[in-house]
């Protein structure tokens, strides 16, 4: 199950080889410490560069954050609910989010490409 979630939130990053790499996340008062990274791709949204990072934070819920260099905002796009887990209106903090269906800390900014870890 996706959940759409679309909210800014802090990220914790390092910079490791040239590449930025999220850490940890703050969202609704919850800290989040991102265990694994399990995709990234960029794209440009006319002048501006958009990142997106698939990742995990300790559960096997999948948490799509993004970054953006129009304003250097980040944001939590969605949340992908794994298999056999409460439905997101269950959770503690999570009532009333729209649930859609569909395919698969501090500022910073950064790159990396589909598929790859940061």
């Amino acid at each position: 199950m996706i959940a759409e979630i679309g909210e800014p939130v802090d990220v914790s990053v390092v910079f490791r080889r040239g590449k930025i790499r999220p850490v940890a996340f703050e969202w609704r008062n919850r800290n989040y410490r991102v265990s694994r990274i399990t995709g990234t791709h960029r794209e440009m949204r006319g002048q501006f560069l958009s990142l997106h990072y698939l990742v995990m934070a300790g559960g096997s819920d999948v948490y799509e954050l993004s970054l953006t260099t129009d304003g250097m905002v980040w944001k939590l796009n969605k949340i992908h609910w794994a298999e056999g887990e409460q439905e997101p209106g269950s959770r503690p903090g999570t009532a009333g989010f729209p649930v859609g269906r569909g395919h698969e800390g501090r500022r910073g900014t950064g790159g990396g490409t589909e598929g790859r870890r940061p």
